[in-house]
């Protein structure tokens, strides 16, 4: 996950600031070994577990282009979107994302994030983009 963007609303007269992260591609660098982990670790019933397994389990793709076509390559890695189960995946995936200052809140559906800093905090919104920034490449 690679953030390509940070958009901040500073917070002032007391008011939280917000930082709303984009992440590029957030659904083709789900790696499927990395998700099944996670979902091992979730008290979800068996079926539902290998029905998800199921899902991802050899799918494949290849490209073509000015008439060639290549071989077809299995994908270790992608959610697929538009499908039911894709946002519930990428939640799983990135449930472990947390922000470092306990008083900061982290808001996520599918791939929206938003990182909630209280007005009080002494952190400027550059300072916590950076940590932000660093936890992330820790994170990868």
């Amino acid at each position: 996950m690679i953030p390509v963007g940070i958009c901040t609303s500073s917070g002032t007269s007391g008011l939280p600031r917000t930082l709303l992260l984009c992440f590029s591609k957030a659904f083709d660098t789900v790696r499927h070994v990395a998700l099944f982990e996670k979902l091992a670790q979730l008290e979800i019933p068996d079926e539902v577990f290998n029905w998800i397994k199921d899902f991802f389990k050899e799918r494949t793709q290849r490209t073509r282009f000015a008439g060639e076509e290549s071989d077809l390559t299995e994908l270790l890695a992608s959610i697929v979107q538009g499908s039911g189960i894709g946002p519930a995946c990428y939640v799983v995936t990135a449930g472990d994302l947390k922000p470092l200052n306990d008083k900061n809140k982290l808001l996520k559906y599918a791939d929206d994030t938003y990182l909630i800093v209280p007005a009080e905090t002494t952190l400027t919104v550059a300072m916590n983009s950076s940590i932000l920034k660093h936890g992330l490449k820790t994170i990868i």
